[in-house]
């Protein structure tokens, strides 16, 4: 499912019912409607005044509050596993490709890092791997090939797409230090 992009305009509006505007411009107008029958001049007063601060203070906190959800939407997020599956004889040392969610902070042949959320918040790493090609549709496709020893059992039900275990697997777009060691000391 393709996440729709929200534009300035649908995020104003979305703010504006978020700080109830509706209501405030309604007390607005009938504050301004008020006055101005009960009170009619023709310099600027109060029964003016009141209305345009009242306006003015909406119009602040439907600013802030988008200002606020753009700052939101703007910080990237990990993607989440949508798919998981066993690789074909033809893939090298695969042990497992996985589909993610669009992302722009992988890239294409980058390396990257899989992990286990184990007691609803630890996370254990499984193993490495590099994303194998970006989607039109901007789904990311990771081939997981180096295990941890230990992980196996995981990267099994992985490929079996076990949903609830592909609910716990994080695709991180680094590759921590341990492979490095690993490398440098031929293992």
């Amino acid at each position: 499912m393709m996440v729709k992009k929200r534009n300035f305009a649908s995020i104003m509006w979305e703010s504006f019912n978020k700080i109830q505007g509706v209501i405030l411009v309604i007390i607005a107008i009938s504050l301004a409607f008020i006055f101005w029958y009960f009170a009619p001049q023709k310099s600027i007063s109060l029964s003016l005044a009141l209305p345009i601060f009242i306006v003015l203070i909406f119009l602040i906190m439907t600013l802030i509050n988008a200002a606020y959800i753009s700052f939101q939407l703007s910080k990237p997020g990990i993607p989440k596993v949508i798919l998981g599956k066993k690789p074909s004889s033809t893939i090298g040392k695969a042990k497992a490709i996985c589909m993610l969610e669009s992302s722009e902070l992988f890239s294409y042949d980058s390396l990257v890092s899989f992990y286990y959320i184990e007691n609803g918040n630890f996370e254990q790493l499984i193993g490495s791997g590099n994303v194998t090609n970006i989607q039109d549709d901007g789904k990311i496709q990771v081939v997981l090939e180096h295990v941890i020893e230990g992980q196996e059992d995981i990267v099994e039900k992985l490929t079996n797409n076990d949903k609830s275990l592909l609910s716990k697997t994080i695709v991180k777009p680094n590759l921590p230090r341990i492979f490095f060691d690993l490398i440098s000391h031929g293992g």
